[in-house]
């Protein structure tokens, strides 16, 4: 099925019509995901977060979230449907793939801790070296909280390295499997203080 696809930004029009579109597309999703992450068919967006549940969310993290985050949470908070990947064994695992609040706060807060204690860094010594804090979006897919546009990057442990532009071009990629020939990368290369830079 032939979707046809709003343009990338980090506003609420977007996240509307992306949220609209991805449903749909979902209605009849071939049994094959982007890089063998499976969404079920007739997955469907949970509804976003109230201003108050928001608030609630960010209050858990501490720290305000950045707009382009605070728009996606307010018009969609994870997937009603768990989907499954299979790892390099053949065993099927199943994850919301997006996280969820509050019910995924607790997988949240341990995604970004292993990702600090693999990279030796605390919450506390980011800030105070200037170093933008990281918050999961999808998978071990990482928005830069603290960055100026809030690019993504794909963390696997100490395993880093640029993902995408934005968070809209993230959640096109890993939904309807749009890559880097719509420019979804504005340079490999791209640095990022500690996180993403020429050793």
């Amino acid at each position: 099925m032939k979707v046809k696809l709003p343009v990338p930004t980090d506003t609420p029009e977007f996240f509307e019509a992306f949220k609209k579109r991805s449903n749909s597309y979902w209605g009849y999703v071939p049994p094959d995901g982007p890089y063998g992450y499976e969404f079920k068919k007739g997955t469907k967006w949970r509804p976003g977060l109230t201003d108050a549940a928001l608030k609630e969310f960010e209050h858990a993290m501490g720290f305000a979230f950045p707009t382009p985050l605070r728009n996606f949470y307010k018009t969609m908070n994870g997937l009603d449907t768990r989907g499954t990947w299979e790892d390099e064994e053949g065993k099927v695992h199943y994850h919301g793939g997006f996280y969820s609040f509050p019910d995924d706060l607790q997988i949240i807060r341990e995604t970004i801790q292993w990702i600090y204690d693999a990279n030796g860094v605390t919450e506390e010594k980011l800030v105070a070296d200037g170093i933008s804090r990281i918050f999961p979006i999808y998978a071990h897919r990482f928005l830069l909280i603290d960055e100026p546009l809030h690019p993504v990057l794909s963390m696997y442990g100490n395993d880093v390295i640029y993902w995408a532009d934005s968070l809209s071009k993230t959640i096109l990629y890993a939904t309807l499997g749009v890559g880097e020939s719509k420019g979804f990368r504005s340079n490999y290369d791209t640095q990022v203080k500690f996180w993403v830079e020429n050793k």
